[in-house]
């Protein structure tokens, strides 16, 4: 729970400090090895407006789940959704979320009283061969934050990987 949050300017960079309240469990399982998820934003700062595009791969075939983790502490579903039902990723393909000729596009939001403020995709891979039936989303297109991480507590290090990308929106000059 963010307890106390400010942004801080350090020579010419700015950094997001917050004072936060958490509760620890450890999670089920072992992490596997020789699973890896790797993904890259197409940038680190986007303007309010500009197109999100993550590129992403796995060692392993897997089913892909992609998250925005907002200011407001909500978490966002990108993937999958009503539009891009198909979240299953073969090793070692180069997949790009959202696909190029799907006609989805991901765009960096602010709230109305922001003028910069940090985000997280937080993107998990699920072994293909353990979890065809499963959906982490449960059907929901967005959550709390609060939800999200009991969410994740109940999954199995050995049969995910994970990975967190952190961005910048800053505000488009008028």
């Amino acid at each position: 729970k963010f307890l106390n949050k400010e942004v801080v300017e350090f020579l010419s960079d700015r950094y997001l400090k917050v004072e936060i309240k958490v509760r620890v469990q450890k999670i089920k399982g072992e992490p596997d090895p020789n699973f890896k998820l790797e993904a890259n934003l197409d940038r680190n700062v986007y303007k309010e407006g500009d197109p999100l595009v993550i590129d992403v791969r796995t060692s392993k075939d897997s089913y892909l789940y992609v998250f925005n983790i907002a200011p407001d502490q909500s978490v966002s579903v990108l993937l999958p959704n009503k539009n891009l039902k198909d979240n299953f990723v073969k090793k070692s393909t180069l997949v790009q979320v959202p696909p190029k000729k799907s006609g989805v596009t991901y765009r960096a939001t602010l709230l109305p009283e922001q003028e910069s403020f940090q985000e997280i995709i937080k993107i998990i891979a699920i072994k293909a061969d353990e979890l065809e039936d499963f959906d982490i989303t449960l059907g929901r297109e967005k959550m709390s934050l609060d939800y999200f991480y009991n969410m994740l507590l109940d999954l199995d290090r050995n049969q995910i990987s994970e990975q967190d990308l952190f961005f910048t929106v800053d505000k488009t000059p008028e």
